[in-house]
């Protein structure tokens, strides 16, 4: 079944996205869809892991945002070279995993 596509923007991550994928890398069961295990991360381990993935030229993330707000619908990670861990999941999940304000 396809589903109706929304407008989304593909950006580099800013620094007020870091509560958002910390909420993300911590949500138990997102992490098990991934075939990953959520480790507790704190500000330090999601800016290491951040930093995992934008170093290099073999890499390119980008977060989904929303382009009316900006605000950071999900994280997806694709390698140049063809092998990704890209994270695809129903956008209606993401709206569970914002953090608090």
């Amino acid at each position: 079944m396809i589903s109706e596509v929304t407008a989304v923007k593909l950006r580099e991550w800013l620094e007020s996205d870091l509560p958002f994928l910390k909420v993300m890398r911590n949500n138990v069961a997102l992490q098990a869809q991934l075939l990953a295990v959520a480790k507790g991360s704190d500000d330090a381990a999601v800016r290491a892991w951040l930093a995992r993935r934008t170093e290099g030229t073999e890499q390119t993330f980008r977060v989904i945002a929303e382009p009316a707000s900006n605000r950071p619908s999900l994280p997806t990670s694709v390698s140049k070279a063809g092998a990704s861990g890209s994270a695809l999941m129903n956008h209606s999940r993401t709206r569970d995993m914002e953090p608090l304000r």
